[in-house]
């Protein structure tokens, strides 16, 4: 739901500010030492070969520890390696012997921020621009500063005037449209997108951004689904669920559902041409950039004017580079009815850009179970340009039933489909397929989601 448009600090995206910073400032004199020397060096650095250019620049500084071309290149590579702590060592002793080296200081301020020391970071690109007001390098590092701190208003104040002034360089229209998608403002990043690729049509971070975009929650959102279960050829078919989701905060959505899924995910209730409704509502708040809790609170309402409160509870952790975990499960207690529950525990495991595994544990206990159920499930996800995406998978698990009655397996697989029609309709599906000792249970499920922006 909350798609993380920003890239890593880390990251190559975001290692590339500094690459442009050094293509507009011209490199220090060396000392004693071959020129050709520093420049391999550098060379391994700039193509990725971070060890070997870190040992040649070990071997150079031992000669001439007071190179500033040395320490200042030994200072970008370790920082694009992801050593902080040595890169702002190297970036110190270079400010040691030149204090106002713009290469050092953009050096040092980038290290200390990819480090999450980002209010120490943003203190050295505004010290550069109290000499320097129009520093374009200074103000950019401002402004990914705030991006990186999640705080798109205040980012937007730094790109905004960037592409106007330089409507050329496509770096801040990524960056605008960064922002304005962190406050929501789907339009907005939509029409920096459209514009930095009118000028720029083969850039391949506007073209993602701009299919991601796709993909994040609108304002406002709305699923229809309807469904169609047979068990045994009794067959039943009807609405499956509505849900309606909207942004009420910055960082927190209200949402309200119908769902009549277990009416035709059940055997028993199809079998019998039962309805098993319920009516829910709650709240999905974003902590921080890591954790999404969702909190739910609902009614069911079963045949025999039996009805069960439902109580939800489910958190998410975001992990670097696309991996999550996440925990849950649900409460159901009636004067009328037995109690019953639900946990699970799963996570997403990046395999490469465009498919993922998504493993799950259940286990429950139902109204007439003895023993609690355990499930596992395996998940593939496979994602495609355009903000289609494929899901495919299969589940295994033993039922709560008394060992007399023999095999307690049940397994089956599932599928899904999403597949955007325009900016504001999407279509959705899925087939499931289960088999037990009494059953086989298939359903199908087909449905629309609306996504309106304002």
């Amino acid at each position: 739901m909350y798609a993380n448009s920003i890239p890593l600090r880390n990251s190559t995206a975001m290692r590339l500010p500094i690459i442009q910073i050094l293509c507009f400032l011209t490199l220090g004199t060396a000392g004693f030492l071959p020129a050709q020397d520093a420049q391999t060096a550098w060379q391994l650095a700039s193509d990725g070969q971070y060890e070997a250019a870190e040992a040649q620049y070990k071997t150079l500084l031992e000669q001439d520890p007071r190179n500033l071309e040395l320490l200042v290149g030994a200072g970008y590579n370790n920082s694009w390696h992801g050593n902080y702590k040595r890169a702002v060592t190297h970036f110190d002793a270079a400010l040691a012997l030149e204090p106002n080296n713009q290469r050092a200081l953009f050096g040092k301020a980038y290290a200390l921020a990819w480090s999450g020391r980002l209010t120490a970071g943003f203190a050295i690109f505004q010290r550069i621009t109290r000499t320097d007001p129009q520093n374009v390098d200074a103000r950019k590092g401002m402004g990914y500063v705030y991006l990186w701190q999640e705080n798109g208003h205040m980012a937007q104040q730094y790109f905004r005037p960037l592409v106007t002034e330089y409507p050329d360089n496509p770096e801040f229209s990524i960056a605008l449209a960064q922002a304005q998608l962190l406050e929501q403002q789907f339009k907005q990043a939509r029409k920096t997108l459209n514009k930095g690729l009118t000028v720029h049509p083969g850039n391949d971070m506007l073209r993602l951004l701009h299919q991601n975009s796709r993909n994040i929650a609108a304002p406002l959102e709305i699923d229809v689904n309807g469904g169609y279960s047979e068990v045994n050829n009794e067959k039943v078919y009807g609405l499956r669920t509505v849900v309606v989701n909207g942004k009420i905060a910055p960082n927190t959505r209200a949402f309200g559902r119908f769902d009549n899924s277990l009416s035709l995910d059940l055997a028993a209730l199809v079998r019998s041409q039962q309805d098993v409704r319920s009516f829910s509502g709650g709240l999905i708040h974003r902590w921080d950039k890591q954790f999404i809790t969702r909190a739910e609170y609902g009614v069911r309402l079963f045949p025999q004017q039996i009805f069960q409160n439902t109580v939800g509870l489910e958190q998410v952790v975001l992990l670097q580079r696309g991996f999550s975990l996440k925990g849950g499960g649900f409460y159901a207690w009636g004067r009328n009815s037995v109690s019953e529950w639900m946990t699970y525990v799963g996570g997403r495991i990046p395999v490469t850009r465009w498919y993922a595994l998504e493993p799950y544990y259940f286990r429950s206990r139902t109204e007439k179970a003895l023993l609690p159920e355990r499930r596992i499930m395996l998940n593939q996800q496979f994602l495609f340009k355009g903000g289609y995406e494929f899901h495919a998978g299969g589940f295994y698990g033993q039922l709560a039933q008394p060992s007399e009655l023999g095999d307690q397996t049940i397994k089956g697989a599932l599928v899904h489909v999403l597949i955007p029609v325009t900016r504001m309709l999407m279509l959705q599906g899925g087939i499931r397929y289960e088999t037990t000792p009494f059953d086989q249970l298939l359903s199908a499920t087909l449905g629309v989601r609306v996504r309106i922006d304002y």
